[in-house]
């Protein structure tokens, strides 16, 4: 995409691109445009931004889904990013590497989104010219039909229990333990539940630490929904 290269050497000359003469303002509107049309055509998708890798972390350039319509955000609204996990993975990405996030519940302002939004991130990275680190391209896609997805195909009398590669509950039969990774960091698979017996690799007879009068059989299935086979994997 011609404007990613463009803000770079806008900013790096005094807002003005010398190979083009366009500035930077000009560069930022093109790409808001095509971020526009991009999220129209692709309806799974829910905002890109462009995140400078800078300590403060700013966002420079970014589009949101809000309500079924399509918003350009303004740099007045434009927030610091730096405190995010996947900020800190993202900004190290060498270059063509692409970065998958855990899912997560999206935050505005540090603070949790509601209804929670549950996102999937997918990041890379931007350099200049130079080859100097810029910032990275990221996109968030809504894993709600994913995980519903999933829920779908466990049936009664089995429950489905959803964690991601750290144990963090995504879903599970109790309402305070689901996205615990965001609302109950104390509530993970480790925490939650210990094993009582090994009846094969995958299969085993687990007890509720919270409940001790309750025990399941547990049968564990890895679901690797990116190339990261130690991180990009749900189970």
């Amino acid at each position: 995409t011609p404007p990613v290269s463009g803000l770079p050497r806008s900013l790096n000359n005094a807002g003005i691109d010398p190979l083009e003469q366009t500035s930077y303002s000009q560069w930022k509107k093109r790409l808001e445009t095509i971020f526009v049309a991009f999220l129209q055509n692709n309806i799974a998708y829910q905002q890109l931004r462009i995140i400078a890798t800078t300590e403060q972390g700013m966002e420079l350039v970014r589009v949101d889904r809000i309500g079924g319509e399509l918003k350009v955000i303004e740099d007045r609204n434009l927030q610091s990013k730096s405190d995010r996990d996947y900020f800190a993975s993202s900004k190290q990405l060498s270059d063509r590497e692409i970065y998958m996030s855990s899912i997560s519940l999206n935050r505005e302002f540090g603070k949790i989104e509601f209804p929670y939004n549950p996102m999937l991130r997918l990041s890379l990275p931007i350099f200049d010219e130079l080859g100097q680190r810029f910032g990275f391209l990221i996109v968030n896609i809504h894993a709600e039909p994913l995980l519903n997805s999933l829920e779908s195909m466990v049936f009664p009398p089995s429950e489905l229990m959803l964690t991601d590669h750290e144990g963090y509950f995504l879903i599970t039969p109790k309402d305070t333990h689901n996205f615990s990774r965001d609302l109950a960091p104390t509530k993970t698979w480790d925490t939650s539940f210990q094993t009582l017996e090994y009846l094969s690799n995958d299969f085993t007879r687990m007890l509720d630490i919270e409940d001790q009068q309750t025990s399941y059989f547990a049968l564990t299935q890895k679901i690797v929904i990116s190339g990261d086979i130690d991180q990009g994997y749900l189970l």
